[in-house]
């Protein structure tokens, strides 16, 4: 069966501020140090001045801005299974992400206190002002570090579809319609955004490179995972991968020299005989 949350690491970038609060609420609040935890139901928020990177098992990373804060509703993950699921909830500030493997095999969705995300293995920021403001929250997509450009489609809280985004540096805001409906109205990215978004995703892609550093460090320590089945893609505990695909050399039994008679003393030794016509020695 899939696990929950199996493992996470989150870590701050530079001096920060970042707590990790427990529901229900009312559970107190921990700070967040280099290489923490993160479970399901956890609220993860930063303050003033401070940032936030996560990466999942999956590879999935989130990249918090200051005065962000974001629920881990759900995370499923199993290597290779197709019922991944992850949810998460942007309640307030922005938040980049790159989505990974569970975005590929599974589902994933963003929430935001207007519209629900459907993420299908992209890169994107989500903006969501603090309530009371006049600004529309907005969603944006850009192209992957590779240039892939995936999708992100957006759905009203009763699941109804508003709209999808397939382009690169395109975007939606959302804005409250007549008589309460909210719409996905296009939203052209001014240019000061874009270049504060260039340096958002520019932090986003340093965090990914730490975590897929961090998730490879920590599964070298974990060692081979070990199942009552192997298919062609698993490693047994004797066959691990290394870099480039290449499959360590099998183990040599060690060889038993075998103790040759010494002659008794007195005898004389045994020569051996040249080999004086190439016969094939024994």
């Amino acid at each position: 069966m899939p696990s929950l949350l199996r493992y996470r690491s989150c870590w701050r970038l530079g001096r920060s501020n970042c707590r990790r609060l427990r529901q229900p609420a009312g559970s107190p609040a921990q700070r967040l140090d280099h290489d923490s935890q993160a479970d399901a139901k956890d609220i993860l928020q930063t303050d003033v001045n401070s940032s936030l990177g996560i990466t999942f098992d999956d590879e999935t990373t989130f990249s918090l801005s200051a005065n962000t804060r974001i629920v881990i509703d759900s995370f499923v993950y199993q290597e290779g299974g197709h019922g991944n699921i992850a949810s998460f909830n942007v309640a307030s500030g922005t938040a980049s992400f790159i989505a990974s493997l569970v975005a590929k095999t599974g589902d994933m969705k963003i929430a935001t206190p207007e519209a629900t995300l459907g993420i299908r293995g992209t890169t994107g920021i989500v903006e969501v002002p603090p309530g009371g403001g006049a600004a529309a929250p907005t969603v944006k997509l850009y192209p992957d570090a590779d240039g892939h450009v995936g999708r992100i489609e957006v759905f009203n809280r009763q699941g109804g579809s508003l709209g999808a985004l397939t382009q690169g540096a395109s975007a939606f805001a959302l804005r409250v319609g007549p008589g309460g409906r909210i719409a996905a109205v296009p939203y052209q990215i001014p240019a000061a955004e874009a270049a504060r978004d260039r340096g958002a995703l520019q932090r986003l892609t340093l965090t990914h490179t730490i975590g897929r550093q961090m998730l490879i460090q920590r599964q070298r320590l974990r060692g081979p995972q070990r199942g009552p089945q192997r298919g062609p893609g698993r490693q047994g505990p004797n066959n691990q991968r290394l870099r480039g695909g290449q499959n360590p050399r099998p183990e040599r039994a060690p060889q038993q020299r075998l103790n040759r008679p010494q002659g008794l003393p007195g005898q004389p030794r045994l020569r051996r005989r040249k080999n004086l016509f190439n016969e094939p020695k024994r």
